[in-house]
């Protein structure tokens, strides 16, 4: 009857997370064609087609591509919680791994359409650090050490501070404007919206560790951070100019 009860139970968890994942899709989708804060977006996000991509033998850069690359960066952020909480290991490390690419995508991207190669290592390298504490904090939250959750939280600001000092070095070289102000801000603001998303999620465990409710903070959570992680896309690629 245990066995049952259980088997039962993680079928219920497979189910939800597919739900909500489909859900979030769907509304990535709809983001990429929405108006931007700093003007039209290119004709990709209205025609349906990319005019950029980090594969060879392409070298257009699009509104629409970057900021498809960060809605999946917060996206497959939100599914790794979900299956970590859930107890779907296997899954959740499968999902790290796309969201680890995720981070080199989004470096490649930058390095093509500044036309730097040398940009994308250390991008590459602040963006896979950033995922990589992401991390360390769910295993924390999810064991109950909120004491280390805390410590990861505050090496993940200080890793934000250095995402936010890479790009205004990448600006600073290109001319693009960028202010470190304004970068630092955007990526604390990223990482605040983040871990409330992660503390309320968390609140919604059962005691067997199966999400049994993602409530209304956690969900509100997500869509606040995607709207920003949509102004910040958009903020960024303003300056640069797609051919």
């Amino acid at each position: 009857m245990c066995v049952k009860g259980f088997v039962r139970g993680a079928i219920a968890g497979v189910i939800a997370t597919a739900v909500v994942a489909a859900v979030l899709w769907r509304r990535r989708k709809n983001l990429l064609g929405r108006q931007t804060l700093v003007g039209k977006p290119s004709s990709c996000c209205c025609g349906g087609k990319d005019s950029f991509s980090v594969t060879p033998g392409t070298d257009k850069c699009s509104v629409c591509e970057f900021r498809r690359l960060w809605i999946e960066h917060v996206f497959w952020t939100r599914e790794v919680a979900m299956l970590m909480f859930s107890n779907h290991t296997l899954l959740a490390e499968i999902s790290t791994e796309t969201l680890v690419q995720n981070q080199q995508n989004i470096a490649a991207w930058l390095a093509k359409a500044l036309k730097d190669s040398s940009v994308q290592a250390p991008v590459y390298s602040l963006l896979k650090e950033h995922v990589a504490i992401a991390g360390s904090i769910i295993t924390a939250l999810k064991a109950g050490r909120d004491a280390d959750a805390q410590k990861l939280v505050l090496a993940w600001q200080v890793n934000g501070n250095q995402v936010a000092a890479g790009l205004f070095a990448v600006s600073q070289k290109h001319k693009l404007g960028w202010k470190l102000p304004e970068l630092t801000a955007m990526m604390r603001k990223h990482l605040d919206l983040t871990v409330q998303q992660l503390l309320a999620m968390r609140a919604a465990m059962n005691a067997n560790g199966g999400i049994t409710n993602y409530g209304k903070a956690s969900l509100k959570a997500f869509v606040d951070g995607e709207s920003h992680i949509v102004a910040m896309a958009d903020a960024l690629v303003a300056p640069i100019k797609c051919k």
